[in-house]
């Protein structure tokens, strides 16, 4: 059984690039992730886990999140997809300054780029970062 998916309009340049970006991220450089990352830290209940009753919580994260993506001039789904991707990047990032990740050279990786924006949530992140080491 195949799945017929629908392809645009190639004669409206709008339709066709929507088609292409479904889920890839919005491009952005250096500086867009530095701002995203400085709108998010401003809004810790985006990032901190806290004791607020459920139904508030959903509300005002909803209204926080709709005010990155209006600074950032992109839409919700596109700045939670990104920040999610650059908050595993840095969970990945600590794990691998904890246990020492080398390349396959055997020099230690770098130190990543975003990582010294981000050392806020160190905090919120789970601090038990071992390596499983069962046989």
């Amino acid at each position: 059984m195949s799945v017929k998916r629908e392809m645009p309009d190639y004669d409206d340049p709008l339709a066709l690039q929507a088609h292409a970006a479904v889920g890839r991220l919005v491009d952005s450089n250096q500086a867009d992730d530095r701002k995203m990352i400085r709108l998010v830290r401003e809004r810790p209940l985006l990032y901190a886990r806290n004791n607020m009753p459920v139904a508030s919580y959903y509300t005002q994260v909803k209204l926080l999140w709709q005010e990155v993506a209006d600074e950032m001039g992109w839409s919700v789904a596109d700045v939670r997809r990104k920040w999610s991707h650059v908050r595993n990047s840095y969970s990945r990032h600590l794990r691998n300054e904890i246990h020492g990740a080398r390349t396959g050279k055997g020099r230690m990786v770098s130190r990543w780029y975003l990582a010294d924006e981000l050392n806020f949530l160190k905090e919120h992140m789970a601090t038990d970062m071992s390596v499983s080491t069962t046989v």
